[in-house]
C-alpha cells in the first residue's frame, strides 16, 4: 500500500489522500463503494467516514470502534483544552472576564443615545453579582473545581436545592438561575464548556405567584399617620402610590405630560398599550405640588427623577429616594419596616397592596388597575381584613365565586376558618 494511505483504526474500510489538495477519500473494496469525504485533516477524515459508512462495521469491529471514538474524543478535549480561558472562581475574577465580555455586546435598542456602552442597568449587574458571589461562597463549602469550566451540573443542582431547603422563594430561586445562567453563557466560548445552569429546572410562574410575599399593606393608622407627618415630594407621592397602586420608580420618574384631567396615562412595561387610572385626588395633590415647585424638566419630582435615572448631571442612584421614604417611615412614622427574621416587610410597595386590596374589596377590577398579566399574581397582592374579605364575598357579581376564593386564600389560618364558618351561614340564609 502507498505511503501515503492513512489506516483508519475502526476497521470500516480503508481512508487515503489523493490530488494536490490530498484530499482524504473512504474505499471499501468488498462493497465496492468509494467517496471523497471532503477534508485534508485525517482525523476529520475518520469522523466523516465513521458517520457515513458506520453501518459496515461486523459485531467483532465494535470494540475498534469504541477505541477510535475514544481516541476522537480525547482529540476534542485537548483542542478545547488548547483554547480554553481557565478563569479562576472567585468573584472579582469572575467579575472582570464577564465585564470584558459585556463591553463587547452591541448596545441595545434600551441604549440607543450611545450613553452606556453596557446593555445592562447598573442595577441589574449589581443584582447579578450579588447572585455570583452567593453561588460561590456556597461552592467554597461545596464544589470540588478551582475554575469556571469545572462547575458540574451536578452541583449547580445542588446548590438550588439548598437554597430551596433554605427557604428561598420561588422568585428569588428564578432569578438566582438567570443571573448565574447568562454569566457562564457569556463566557461558554472562553471556558469552553456550557452553562451548569441550564440543567437546573426553572419554576412555573404558577409556583412563583403562589410563593411570592409582597410587602404587607398598610394599617388604616399606619396609613393617616404617613398622611400627616409626610412632607416635600414623599406626601404627594405616597397619595400617588395609594391610589394608583404604581411602584416606586414609576412613581419617581412620574412626567407632568402624563397629567390628563383627573386620570393618570401611563405605558404599559412592555409599551405595548397605555394605562389609564382614573386618580383625582393624586392629580389634585400633583397640581398643587407643581404650582409651589415649577420645573422645566418634565418630571413631578425633578430632583429624585434625576438621580434615579442619572440624568442633569446626577449620577444614577435608583436606590437614594428609596431609603430616604424607608428612613421616613422608620423614623418619622415609627413604623416597623422588618419582621423579626430581618425581612423588609413594609415599604413603598405596601402602598400597591393596599391599592389592590381596596380596588379587590370594593369590587373594581385589582388586576386592571396593577396591570398584572396573571391573575395568580394578583391575589398575592390582595391582603384583606376578615371585615373586608367578608363584605367581598357579598358583592353581587358574575365572579362572586373568585372573589370569595381570593379572600378565602389571602387570609390568615385562624381568619380563614372563622370566614369559612361565616360564608357557609351566609349561603344558608341566601337559600
Amino acid at each position: 500500500m502507498a505511503d501515503n494511505t492513512y489506516r483508519p483504526s475502526i476497521g470500516i474500510g480503508t481512508i487515503f489522500a489523493r490530488g494536490k489538495r490530498r484530499t482524504y477519500c473512504f474505499e471499501h473494496k468488498t462493497e465496492k463503494i468509494k467517496a471523497s469525504l471532503g477534508t485534508t485533516d485525517p482525523l476529520e477524515a475518520e469522523k466523516e467516514a465513521r458517520r457515513r459508512f458506520g453501518y459496515l462495521l461486523a459485531g467483532d469491529r465494535v470494540e475498534q470502534l469504541q477505541e477510535a471514538t475514544a481516541r476522537l474524543a480525547m482529540a476534542e478535549d485537548d483542542e478545547r483544552d488548547a483554547r480554553r480561558t481557565s478563569i479562576p472562581l472567585n468573584v472579582e475574577a469572575v467579575w472582570k472576564a464577564y465585564e470584558r465580555q459585556l463591553s463587547l455586546v452591541s448596545v441595545s435598542r434600551r441604549h440607543a443615545d450611545g450613553s452606556r456602552t453596557k446593555p445592562l442597568s447598573p442595577r441589574h449587574l449589581r443584582q447579578q453579582k450579588s447572585s455570583l458571589a452567593k453561588f460561590l461562597t456556597w461552592y467554597a463549602i461545596n464544589g470540588k473545581g478551582k475554575h469556571m469550566h469545572q462547575v458540574r451540573s451536578a452541583e449547580a443542582r445542588d446548590f438550588f436545592a439548598d437554597l430551596l431547603a433554605d427557604g428561598c422563594r420561588f422568585s428569588s430561586y428564578n432569578r438566582y438561575r438567570a443571573d448565574l445562567s447568562v454569566i457562564w453563557a457569556r463566557l461558554a466560548e472562553k471556558i469552553s464548556c456550557e452553562s451548569p445552569f441550564l440543567a437546573v429546572p426553572v419554576r412555573k410562574a404558577g409556583e412563583v405567584a403562589e410563593d411570592t410575599t409582597h410587602k404587607r399593606l398598610f394599617t388604616t393608622d399606619e396609613l393617616a399617620t404617613i398622611h400627616e407627618r409626610a412632607t416635600g415630594w414623599i406626601a404627594v407621592a405616597a397619595v400617588v402610590g395609594e391610589e394608583t397602586g404604581l411602584r416606586f420608580g414609576d412613581v419617581v420618574t412620574l412626567e407632568t405630560s402624563k397629567i390628563d384631567g383627573d386620570h393618570l396615562v401611563m405605558q404599559t412595561r412592555k409599551g405595548r398599550k397605555n394605562q389609564v387610572l382614573y386618580a383625582p385626588l393624586a392629580t389634585a395633590k400633583i397640581r398643587e405640588w407643581l404650582g409651589t415647585t415649577p420645573d422645566v424638566s418634565g418630571f413631578v419630582f425633578p430632583e429624585q427623577a434625576k438621580r434615579y435615572l442619572g440624568l442633569g448631571g446626577f449620577k444614577r442612584n435608583d436606590s437614594a429616594a428609596v431609603k430616604e421614604f424607608m428612613e421616613f417611615l422608620r423614623n418619622t412614622c415609627k413604623i416597623r419596616t422588618k419582621d423579626d427574621k430581618g425581612q423588609t416587610v413594609a415599604g413603598f410597595h405596601s402602598l400597591r397592596v393596599t391599592a389592590a386590596t381596596r380596588a379587590a374589596t370594593s369590587g373594581q377590577d385589582a388586576q386592571r388597575l396593577l396591570g398584572h398579566s396573571d391573575q395568580r399574581t394578583t391575589e398575592g397582592y390582595v391582603q384583606p381584613t376578615l371585615e373586608q374579605a367578608k363584605a367581598m364575598a357579598k358583592k353581587a357579581s358574575q365572579t362572586a365565586l373568585e372573589r370569595v376564593k381570593t379572600a378565602l386564600l389571602a387570609l390568615n389560618q385562624n381568619d380563614q376558618e372563622e370566614f369559612g364558618s361565616w360564608y357557609r351561614d351566609e349561603i344558608q340564609n341566601q337559600t
